[in-house]
């Protein structure tokens, strides 16, 4: 295989190429969620009047990611606080590891329910504790959407209207969104969090930025993995090494091949870093160079990693061939 035909089957799936690195995935969590009604964009409160109140929040997951990249509101329910003693009941690993945390929210408990048993589709052992939104029976989240994904603050930006009377506001049952995250979870290898940056930045179209991370991340790998970062050696010397850490594997087609590219992009790395924006190659810089970078430093990764020996051996564990 060419390098130019794994590019072309991967280019258009680099989600398979991150869930092939494990570094972004898709993951199911709940939220507890504030409907706390701003009074001045609901004309106010009303008693035992049925309407509309509209209501803005966020959730914070700096403690469960790195980065979030799409957010999916799948499910919205109500859930009374006897949910977490009727967890503990029925879960001991859970139990266990909040027995001496005060203050807990209700999703903290729905969360280390399903990270224990994930062969667990629902709630549905929980029910006489949970209250679905059917829409037909106030009070409930008539509409919400996700606004903002703020990665500095680490925040999932939410809105919505909650439709209820004004007396249904500020009883204790928890509303609890149900999510699907696409998204980097924290505690990763240092390599990996540059390699998100990249990841990042190209969907940010920042393709300069995504081509001189994606390099950053190739360094870091290869020093990670020679456990040297001598200033003094060329870097195509530490790139052989790191692939003389599987035994044979420079003599076959991944190290003849993704070795044959490394000069040219180190040559794209040095330019973007000495800021010669009027330069030939950063402007033939564009949305598949920086796919195609990004690629090629998974491939280095997953080649190593696995000790593949062919390029069809990386593509085929990125895209495996579908069964007839």
């Amino acid at each position: 295989m060419k390098i130019n035909e794994m590019y072309d089957a991967l280019r258009d799936d680099i989600d398979l190429v991150n869930s092939s690195l494990g570094i972004i995935k898709k993951y199911r969590l709940f939220y507890t969620t504030s409907v706390d009604p701003d009074y001045s964009y609901s004309n106010g409160y009303d008693g035992y009047a049925e309407k509309n109140y509209y209501f803005k929040g966020n959730w914070g997951f700096d403690y469960d990611f790195f980065k979030v990249f799409e957010v999916e509101i799948v499910s919205k329910i109500f859930v009374l606080d006897e949910i977490k003693q009727k967890i503990n009941s029925v879960c001991p690993a859970t139990k266990a590891a909040f027995s001496n945390i005060n203050s807990l929210n209700s999703d903290d408990f729905i969360n280390s329910y399903f990270a224990s048993n994930p062969h667990k589709e629902n709630l549905s052992e929980f029910d006489d504790c949970i209250f679905h939104m059917d829409g037909n029976n106030p009070p409930y989240i008539s509409a919400m959407e996700i606004d903002a994904i703020d990665n500095n603050l680490s925040k999932i930006i939410y809105s919505g209207s909650y439709y209820s009377t004004g007396m249904d506001h500020g009883n204790s049952d928890e509303v609890v969104c149900e999510l699907n995250i696409v998204g980097a979870k924290n505690h990763q290898p240092f390599y990996f969090e540059l390699l998100i940056e990249a990841y990042a930045l190209l969907n940010e179209n920042n393709f300069k930025m995504s081509c001189f991370m994606s390099y950053a991340a190739l360094e870091s790998y290869i020093n990670q993995k020679i456990y040297g970062q001598d200033t003094d050696e060329r870097f195509s010397d530490k790139f052989k090494k790191a692939y003389d850490t599987v035994p044979g594997l420079t003599t076959h087609e991944t190290f003849s091949k993704l070795n044959s590219l490394l000069s040219d992009y180190t040559l794209v790395r040095n330019t973007i870093a000495h800021g010669r924006d009027d330069d030939e190659i950063i402007d033939n810089i564009d949305v598949d160079s920086a796919k195609e970078m990004y690629i090629y430093v998974s491939a280095v990764i997953l080649a190593i990693e696995n000790g593949f020996q062919k390029l069809n051996d990386i593509k085929i564990h990125i895209k495996p061939k579908k069964k007839r």
